[in-house]
């Protein structure tokens, strides 16, 4: 009889630790979902339009900046800083 009784006590003792597993990190706000900041943070699509937006502009800055160059700048390479008017 005190097997029983001590494998039903245990049972007891167990599945009332194993109800409380989930319940233990409950207070915890690191471990819980992020759930109410996913409205605030930008999707991967606006992120990737934002991205080819600043490209489309870094290569319209840098075509303008190439058409204003002289043939001497141009034969020379990269022109770094505007060097002014040159005679």
């Amino acid at each position: 009889m005190k097997p029983i009784i001590f494998k039903l006590i245990f049972a007891t003792i167990a599945a009332t630790a194993l109800a409380a597993v989930p319940n233990i990190d409950a207070h915890d706000p690191y471990l819980q979902p992020a759930a109410q900041n996913t409205a605030s943070e930008p999707t991967s699509a606006e992120i990737i339009a934002a991205k080819d937006l600043q490209a489309e502009a870094e290569a319209a800055a840098a075509a303008k900046q190439y058409e204003e160059m002289t043939d001497y700048e141009i034969m020379r390479g990269v022109v770094y800083e505007p060097a002014g008017e040159q005679p």
